[in-house]
């Protein structure tokens, strides 16, 4: 796949990532923690966006640095349409089921995709995606504090 497609389409699925979160944090504003949670995701996944942004404005500068990339896309396919089925729940999910999801998008395969991508592309490329990395990191870790916090029926860290 060219290297600008996969960055179009990882960028809208960390939009999509993004916007759950965001309606997550609105669906659980009557608890505080729970609400700052998935509001500070949401602005996070904000910023995934940009880079990955900034990304494709690198490829577009200079085509001929980039090649194409192996990466399954099924999988971001597969996320994005999980993404989308539970932001249209009705009834919208209990806390547990949003924490699981969250777990589930965070460590998903397609966030390892987008970490690696432009590495397979431009090796010289590779800096720009390692604070996609740690945070993604940062992301787990958040989510496990907040389950560790809560206790059972959270999945477990």
């Amino acid at each position: 796949m060219d290297v600008q497609s996969l960055l179009r389409h990882l960028s809208e699925f960390e939009s999509g990532i993004g916007e759950l979160y965001g309606w997550f944090s609105q669906v659980f504003a009557a608890d505080p923690e729970a609400e700052f949670l998935f509001y500070r995701l949401a602005l996070e996944e904000r910023g995934h966006v940009d880079l990955i942004e900034f990304q494709r404005r690198l490829v577009r500068k200079n085509p001929g640095s980039f090649g194409d990339v192996a990466v399954d896309f099924q999988e971001i396919v597969r996320l994005s349409e999980r993404v989308r089925a539970t932001r249209s729940e009705d009834p919208p999910p209990t806390l547990e089921q949003a924490v699981t999801v969250a777990f589930e998008l965070e460590g998903s395969a397609a966030e390892y995709h987008r970490r690696t991508a432009m590495r397979e592309a431009n090796p010289d490329a590779a800096r720009l995606l390692d604070s996609l990395g740690k945070a993604d990191q940062f992301h787990l870790a958040g989510l496990r504090e907040f389950a560790q916090r809560r206790g059972p029926p959270f999945p477990p860290a």
